[in-house]
């Protein structure tokens, strides 16, 4: 058998392993609502159909899809009551939820309890990722001396 020259193009621009990947995957927002919901968007229009302008979810889920081009293909948003006979907190719709399609969990709007809560069920399952944004110095320091 004849020994033949094989060309191999490599395109470092993209990757073959990586030609469906956007940004780091799906993200969930925690938000509160009257029920206990999961549902993923493809665009903020979507989500309007939903949540109106002036709710923590919809603006949670435009800053996601304002991303420009490393946006995310689609959000996902799950709704928590607290408010309900029976309260259901973030943590419990988290545990619901937690092996649907998304890869990093965020609350649109929480105390510290709430953001420690999530954490700890994420760290729990040992993988996937909880990320959060406080509003004071205050919290931040709370939430690092629980190493979450």
């Amino acid at each position: 058998m004849p020994l033949k020259d094989v060309t191999v193009t490599i395109d470092i621009k993209k990757p073959s392993g990586l030609t469906g990947l956007t940004g780091l995957g799906t993200p969930l927002i925690l938000a509160e609502g009257t029920t206990q919901s999961f549902k993923s968007y493809a665009d903020i229009t979507a989500v309007e159909k939903d949540f109106a302008n002036t709710t923590d979810a919809y603006k949670a889920a435009k800053q996601v899809f304002e991303q420009g081009d490393t946006r995310p293909s689609k959000v996902a948003i799950a709704t928590f009551n607290p408010g309900a006979t029976t309260p259901i907190t973030a943590a419990d719709t988290l545990e619901k939820y937690f092996d649907e399609d998304w890869y990093f969990v965020s609350l649109a709007t929480g105390a510290v309890t709430d953001f420690i809560a999530v954490s700890d069920v994420v760290e729990g399952k040992g993988f996937k990722t909880a990320a959060h944004t406080v509003d004071s110095i205050e919290d931040l320091t709370t939430i690092s001396a629980k190493k979450i």
